[in-house]
């Protein structure tokens, strides 16, 4: 396998994928392997299974707020009957039942994901998919695989499971703890991929991938602006705390991380996802020199897609950065 293509999550950030796979595309540069994590497995589902750009965009402004938002209610009635026992005359009553191991259900969010595959799985996935999420009884990466591909090399933490609905998988990967109810799968209780790791270059290496390029949502060099909620509070804490982990990848195990200029976008403004997809695209344009060069394919020489579609606007005002690593770099 000659490369693969790394999508990191990120929430609404994460429509900077179409942008990025749109301007690959153009160029005839089809990865053979799509690892997605959160926000990323949502894209690389969606690429892996026939969707275009215009298709994802599509489907990425339908999962607006109102697709989320299904709270939680049960514990919220628990503390007010309790508060309503105590004011009977009852002391003993809890006002604070147990907290629910998520605040929103998540029933909206696999709804959605069943109107857009229902039952298939990732084993006729084109390209290959893995989608990654995170088991909180063991620690360990669960990744979802299509049946025929199977890792060369074994790593720890590492559980390699087939045959679930990409519905299923999808959920289970983007379930940011604290915020969507962990998915049961199996005997795996799991939630966000991103919270072992957000960039699985390793896994990539382990699938036989000679190169690998990653796309990377979450720059500290970038100010994200001040979280106005508690859900991008919760985001922007996971974001933090994996970062150093992220550091470590981006120099010993990526040959290229295309970095978009996102800004203070956050995680849940999908009323930016046109700029998030203009910022993909044009981060990856600026990469497409280097990414020929490590592929050794020359400019203009790359399979071109049957279909070439219209390039977005040239007026992006987004900056891009693209930082080009080995094992003997250094970020900056």
């Amino acid at each position: 396998m000659e490369w693969a293509l790394v999508l990191s999550g990120g929430g609404s950030r994460g429509a900077a994928h179409i942008g990025v796979i749109q301007a690959l595309e153009e160029e005839g540069l089809r990865p053979p392997l799509v690892i997605g994590v959160s926000a990323g497995a949502f894209a690389g589902a969606l690429y892996g299974t026939g969707h275009s750009p215009e298709d994802m965009i599509a489907i990425a402004k339908r999962a607006s707020k109102h697709f989320f938002f299904d709270f939680d209610w049960r514990w919220v009635w628990q503390a007010l009957m309790g508060l309503w026992y105590k004011v009977r005359g009852r002391p003993n009553a809890s006002i604070w039942p147990g907290l629910p191991s998520g605040i929103l259900l998540g029933r909206q969010l696999e709804k959605l994901f069943t109107n857009i595959w229902g039952d298939c799985t990732l084993d006729h996935s084109t390209p290959q998919v893995v989608i990654t999420a995170t088991d909180l009884i063991t620690g360990a990466s669960i990744c979802f695989t299509p049946r025929d591909l199977i890792p060369q090399n074994p790593l720890p933490y590492r559980r390699f499971v087939n045959g679930i609905p990409i519905a299923k998988a999808v959920r289970a990967s983007v379930s940011i703890p604290g915020v969507f109810h962990p998915v049961q799968i199996d005997d795996f209780f799991l939630v966000d991929g991103a919270v072992r790791t957000n960039m699985p270059t390793d896994l990539a290496q382990s699938f036989g991938a000679k190169k690998v390029i990653c796309v990377n949502l979450r720059d500290p060099d970038q100010p994200a602006g001040k979280p106005q909620d508690l859900l991008n509070t919760m985001l922007r804490s996971i974001d933090i705390l994996g970062f150093e982990v992220d550091l470590c990848t981006i120099v010993n195990k990526t040959d290229i991380v295309i970095e978009p200029r996102l800004g203070a976008m956050g995680a849940f403004d999908f009323g930016e996802i046109e700029e998030a997809v203009k910022a993909g695209y044009t981060a990856t344009q600026a990469a497409i020199p280097a990414i020929h060069e490590i592929l050794r394919i020359p400019v203009g020489n790359a399979e071109k897609p049957e279909e070439v579609r219209d390039p977005l606007p040239e007026t992006v005002s987004s900056e891009t950065l693209i930082r080009f690593c080995s094992r003997r770099s250094q970020l900056k």
